[in-house]
């Protein structure tokens, strides 16, 4: 619902495309005016941003004109690197402009009038904090009529396949790519469809070949390149089934958003000793919170201050979904096809509470 009072909005855009459609969905979402102003970075913007503070040093807009006045009523931003340069519109505003950012800031959370997170991130609960199952990413894109009549030929269900990619957290190469094709494999012989498969950006060469080799037919395979026309919102569009590699919450999201029977596929985590031993660390101090254990309350207002950044744990995402009968873990029992309508009315009020959220900011409107 749009307000009666509309504010002038701006949305700053990273170097992320997932992170980037969040910023779309929330401002198209608010119903206000917005702008979008997309950002490039250079190295000073991997200093930690409790020593930038309000000083854009290594962001800068790309277009190279310096923001200016008018200063707008609300700044959605997404991530880590954006995060002086929304201070710094505040500033310029006289602190009249409220900073709502999505994801981790991986900064002192007070600085925010609002942060809307999802579970990954393992966030402590503040009252400025909001935390959702799935990051926010609006309504399903229509698809291209052009790719849809490619496919056309294809007959029985169709499976839509979303491949990411290998991250600081877990492994993706060729042995991975061999075991999920095999796993797709199976899952189109069951059910007598084929296999819409699209990579990444972060999808390497050595698993595109691996899944070309391996996937049996038919199939149609799709490897991400930046040109025009991308196949992701149709194969979206007309899937029976989605799979949707571990690795990419944004893309589980827009697998959910379909209302279809949702597989996630597992990757393995790095065996970095040091970080899974950090990791389970944090959950543990993280469990304990309740109690108001003195370590766990020292290790919170680390987080608080941005200081300290919590490890992400893509299961805690898989798990709340999991739970809610959004997803299911492949192999294994996909969710009931006749729950579409559920699924998308429980993805729709979460979005709705966080629109309510921003809204609220400004009185309700």
């Amino acid at each position: 619902m749009r307000s009666p009072h509309p504010r002038r909005v701006w949305g700053l855009l990273g170097h992320r495309s997932g992170d980037n459609q969040q910023v779309v969905a929330l401002c198209e979402a608010l119903g206000w005016p917005f702008e979008l102003e997309q950002l490039r970075y250079g190295w000073a913007s991997l200093m930690p941003n409790v020593l930038r503070r309000a000083h854009p040093l290594g962001v800068a807009v790309e277009s190279g004109v310096p923001l200016s006045p008018p200063w707008p009523d609300l700044v959605v931003a997404v991530g880590r690197r954006s995060a002086p340069l929304a201070l710094q519109v505040r500033a310029a505003s006289r602190g009249r402009c409220r900073l709502v950012q999505l994801g981790r800031p991986s900064a002192p959370l007070h600085w925010f009038d609002l942060v809307i997170t999802t579970p990954q991130y393992q966030i402590p609960p503040r009252s400025n904090l909001l935390e959702i199952p799935l990051p926010f990413a609006g309504a399903p894109r229509a698809g291209d009529p052009i790719v849809a009549s490619e496919i056309a030929d294809l007959r029985g269900p169709r499976i839509a396949v979303l491949v990411g990619g290998p991250t600081a957290e877990v492994r993706f190469g060729a042995a991975e790519a061999s075991k999920l094709a095999a796993c797709l494999g199976h899952l189109a012989e069951g059910q007598g469809g084929a296999c819409l498969l699209t990579t990444s950006p972060r999808t390497p060469p050595v698993v595109v070949e691996e899944l070309r080799r391996r996937l049996p037919a038919p199939h149609r395979i799709h490897e991400w390149s930046g040109a025009m026309p991308n196949p992701y919102a149709t194969y979206l569009a007309v899937a029976d089934t989605v799979i949707v590699t571990g690795d990419s919450i944004s893309m589980i999201a827009d697998a959910c958003r379909t209302g279809a029977p949702v597989g996630v596929y597992r990757l393995p985590e790095r065996a970095a000793p040091v970080r899974r031993a950090s990791a389970a660390l944090y959950s543990r101090l993280a469990r304990r919170a309740e109690r108001q254990d003195r370590l766990s309350r020292i290790l919170f207002q680390l987080v608080d201050a941005g200081l300290l950044t919590a490890p992400r744990a893509y299961d805690a995402v898989h798990r709340s979904l999991e739970q809610r009968g959004l997803i299911a873990y492949v192999p294994g029992d996909l969710p009931a096809a006749d729950g579409a309508e559920q699924r998308r009315r429980a993805i729709s009020t979460w979005e709705q509470s966080a629109v309510d959220r921003v809204t609220a900011l400004f009185g309700g409107g």
